[in-house]
């Protein structure tokens, strides 16, 4: 999920000057509350500055059945924030000479399938495998949000996959699975469970007592949260099932003051030394030469006009963010059991720490006004070559995307002549014409920035967007794509059948079936429904020959399902 990309001198975090104001505690806690409501989920901050933590604290409620309030020794699940221990675990072993970057991951892992090309150490790292993301597998092989998933189950489905999404080193695509092999990493070159090698040779160096792995979703936690998400009206919560047992993207529960400890390793480390924590944020290239920004789970971004290391998670009621500020020794991390505006929240927390740098927001990325023409010309239909389908239509006021695949919102435009959707600027699009000036794509930079700061020095990569017309296929045109498909890797089979004029979707797993809109020629878009944001292609047999269906699904592109049975309903 993240931010900006911010191209660096590397700076030896403990060198860094520290910089800034020391504000009350009165003032602090004056301004968190504006984000805590009553009889509501919580959320502790921890806050880090010139070599000591200066403020931890806990507001709202951790349980709502007992009436526990959050407290600064809260633990909470860190979802995707855990990667960076498992990166580091993996950092500390190349840097002992007993892990090599490079290597091929079945030099470690031998099971894993030969893709034809190498997926190296490095290629985990840093989101750049073409590892389809095993969430999205395990949703399309028939699991659901509150399906257990366990360690060894994900591994399975991983072993048996036959295709990459993209050539390694060729994309940036954040996938949880590189960091589910990481972990299987550690476990092969130290002899150990990962969570034990992070608790001898991190956690507890560090003094991070409240710090754990939870490899098993039944071992209890003293102080821990219960996460929630909103309930079906106003103001009402529920529990939040969490039922992923993956190690490595997730699973580590911390409190805020266990994490100020690590930013001080950051800036002054005693779990390795300053060359290595500044080899965790070195910017990275693909095969190309372009420049990504994920480190070892850590990016660089800029908030306010500061250089940050950060990097945030959120999974099953749980929301996190862990980000340092190396130039200015300054850290605030933010941990919560149900949703909060984090980014804003950091934003005016360093607003009240730090002085604001002149000159820190570029013209390039102040809104603008378009004009009318402007949006006349971008109406319309644009489809990826993943089949995310992007529309693009006025509410009589402004330009807003209307399709729910995208993210949501009316059009921000920039003085460059980029714009992002709504309140997001980790996609900035541009727009392409053709010689005789209509709008004929849109190139989104995916730049993983951070909401607060729009200016972007260098992509994770570019997506096109094609402008199509939308098909209307008819009735028989439809009835042809009937049949069933199947896909052995997953070990799951989908029957595409009519209901009332409409292309169906259903599975043995399903609870319901997914209706499929018609998008370009014999390309389809899923609205709501189970399987919300899945875009597939949909190629009838021709003189007997069977079908094919080739799925696209959050992080999982390509998964090719062939046709098999008579349908059946």
């Amino acid at each position: 999920m993240m931010r900006l990309i911010l191209v660096l001198a590397v700076v030896v975090f403990g060198q860094a000057a520290a910089s800034g104001k020391r504000p009350s505690d009165v003032e602090v806690t004056s301004l968190l509350s504006t984000y805590s409501q009553a009889n509501a989920p919580g959320f502790a901050v921890g806050i880090y500055q010139a070599g000591r933590p200066v403020f931890a604290a806990g507001f709202g409620m951790a349980d709502l059945d007992l009436r526990v309030p959050v407290t600064a020794d809260t633990v909470f699940n860190l979802a995707s924030v855990s990667k960076q221990f498992t990166a580091f675990a993996v950092a500390l072993l190349a840097d002992e000479g007993k892990l090599d970057l490079q290597a091929d991951l079945r030099t470690y892992l031998p099971w894993m399938p030969d893709f034809g090309t190498p997926v190296t150490v490095a290629n985990l790292v840093h989101h750049t495998s073409g590892m389809p993301d095993y969430l999205s597998l395990a949703m399309l092989a028939g699991y659901d949000d509150e399906s257990l998933l366990r360690q060894q189950q994900i591994l399975n489905l991983l072993r048996t996959q036959k295709e990459l999404s993209f050539v390694p080193g060729t994309e940036y695509e954040y996938s949880n699975s590189d960091y589910v092999l990481l972990a299987e990493i550690v476990r092969a070159v130290s002899g150990m469970p990962p969570q034990e090698f992070l608790r001898r040779r991190v956690f507890e160096p560090l003094g991070m007592v409240h710090t754990r792995v939870r490899d098993n979703l039944n071992d209890l936690q003293p102080d821990y949260a219960v996460g929630y998400q909103a309930g079906p009206t106003a103001g009402t919560w529920r529990r939040a099932v969490y039922n992923r047992a993956a190690i490595g993207p997730g699973n580590v529960l911390s409190t805020v003051g266990d994490l100020l400890k690590w930013a001080g390793n950051l800036a002054h480390p005693t779990v390795g030394d300053a060359r290595l924590i500044a080899r965790l944020t070195e910017p990275v290239q693909l095969n190309d030469g372009t420049r990504i920004g994920y480190g070892f789970a850590l990016k660089r971004s800029q908030v306010a006009g500061h250089a940050v290391i950060v990097h945030d998670g959120g999974i099953s009621g749980f929301q996190g963010m862990f980000s340092y500020f190396p130039d200015d020794d300054f850290a605030v991390v933010i941990l919560s059991n149900g949703t909060v505006d984090d980014s804003a929240m950091l934003e005016r927390l360093v607003a009240l720490y730090l002085p604001t740098p002149s000159g820190s927001v570029s013209d390039a990325g102040m809104s603008v006004t378009p004009d009318v023409a402007t949006l006349h010309a971008l109406a319309g239909n644009y489809q990826s070559v993943d089949g995310r389908m992007l529309t693009l239509a006025s509410d009589g006021e402004a330009m807003i995307t209307k399709d729910v695949l995208a993210t949501k919102g009316r059009l921000t435009f920039h003085a460059d002549g980029s714009f992002h959707i709504g309140t997001r600027r980790r996609s900035i699009f541009q727009i392409e014409r053709a010689k005789n000036g209509q709008v004929s794509a849109l190139l989104e930079r995916m730049t993983g920035g951070s909401d607060d700061t729009p200016n972007v020095t260098s992509p994770y990569r570019t997506r096109r967007h094609e402008r199509v017309q939308l098909a209307t296929p008819s009735a028989s045109e439809l009835a042809r794509l009937a049949g069933r498909y199947r896909n052995d890797a997953i070990d799951a089979t989908y029957t595409v059948w009519m209901d009332s004029g409409r292309l169906m979707l259903s599975s043995l797993w399903m609870t319901e079936p997914q209706a499929l809109v018609p998008t370009a020629a014999n390309r389809f878009d899923s609205l709501a429904g189970p399987l919300n944001g899945l875009s597939l292609t949909v190629q009838p047999g021709l003189k007997g020959a069977s079908g094919r269906l080739v799925m696209h699904y959050a992080n999982v592109r390509k998964l090719e399902f062939s046709q098999r049975l008579s349908p059946s309903r």
